[in-house]
């Protein structure tokens, strides 16, 4: 910041030897926090032992103040603004020069370069902090959530994602080819120019080789990013892990099979045990019949034991 000041032209607006910050404790300790040397050379102790002279008036300052002092060398000025002010101290903006003193022009020309730097300070802040919420729940959100631009290149990816494709920062700048095999990469690129060229979204679906080796099943949805103005700035492209919902999806499949078979080996089961009941039972009616024929009564029996074979492969079928 004080390099900064000191390359602004700032001592053209106010002339100075030096420029810097300076915290001011409230057991009079004071620390300068940077200066730069812009005119004649000055003794940083100094500084500091000139503003523990006005320490009563710097702790009762509003805006800012000046004040000068005569010492050998000559006549110290300063000028001294708040930046910010805190339970235990305060920070402050500090121009120091010998001999000739500073104006009320050069005092507003200071207030009003503090109170500048406040705002864009205080802009800054709120602007950071709006990102940092916005990347919280960028992060948090459990769908994966990627951007490329109209390069095809990576912009952004959130956690769900780089928990699949790994450090987020190794894929940042580069294509998908970075983490897609090349066959998936050469089916994605038509998709992803089908949706710049449409402006619509398009939905797909993809498998990713995840970094612990997993194959994941993702519902993905690839839709354009357009500004503003109408342009469109690269495509977004979110989904959903269904890896299991798709083996849920089978076993309850195979359950509905199986199930099917149940009911129609129980319609086969009816429909042949019936006709076996009859056939059995006719077959004892005969024997009893012909019991003084030794080849029927024999012939009879393997017809009942047939019976009780099928019968039993019924059962067994069933169970």
């Amino acid at each position: 910041m004080v390099e900064y000041l000191k390359i602004s032209g700032i001592d053209q607006m106010i002339p100075m030897d030096y420029v810097g910050f300076a915290t001011v404790y409230d057991d009079h300790h004071v620390v300068i926090n940077g200066g730069a040397t812009i005119g004649r050379s000055m003794d940083e102790k100094q500084i500091q032992q000139q503003i523990l002279m006005h320490f009563g008036d710097i702790q009762s300052v509003g805006t800012g103040g000046k004040y000068s002092d005569v010492i050998e060398e000559g006549t110290f000025n300063i000028i001294i603004t708040l930046i910010r002010k805190h339970r235990n101290y305060s920070a402050y903006f500090i121009l120091c020069k010998m001999d000739d003193p500073f104006t009320e022009r050069d005092l507003h020309t200071a207030i009003f370069i503090t109170n500048t730097a406040n705002e864009l300070l205080a802009l800054n802040y709120t602007v950071l902090q709006e990102k940092r919420e916005l990347q919280n729940l960028y992060d948090s959100i459990p769908t994966l959530i990627t951007t490329l631009d109209t390069e095809g290149r990576i912009v952004s990816l959130n956690k769900a994602a780089e928990a699949i494709v790994g450090d987020r920062k190794q894929h940042i700048g580069h294509t998908m080819r970075n983490f897609l095999s090349e066959d998936k990469f050469q089916r994605f690129m038509p998709i992803y120019n089908e949706a710049i060229k449409t402006r619509k979204p398009i939905e797909c679906m993809v498998k990713f080789h995840a970094i612990n080796g997993k194959t994941v099943t993702n519902e993905m949805v690839i839709a354009p990013l357009i500004s503003r103005k109408g342009e469109v700035t690269g495509v977004v492209f979110y989904g959903t892990d269904v890896t299991e919902k798709r083996v849920y999806e089978k076993e309850i499949e195979q359950l509905r099979q199986y199930a099917l078979l149940g009911e129609l080996s129980a319609n086969i089961a009816h429909d042949i045990k019936n006709p076996l009941a009859g056939i059995h039972a006719v077959a004892r009616l005969l024997q009893k019949g012909s019991s003084d024929n030794e080849d029927t009564v024999e012939l009879l029996d393997d017809i009942i034991n047939a019976v009780g074979r099928i019968n039993n492969t019924v059962e067994q079928l069933l169970s």
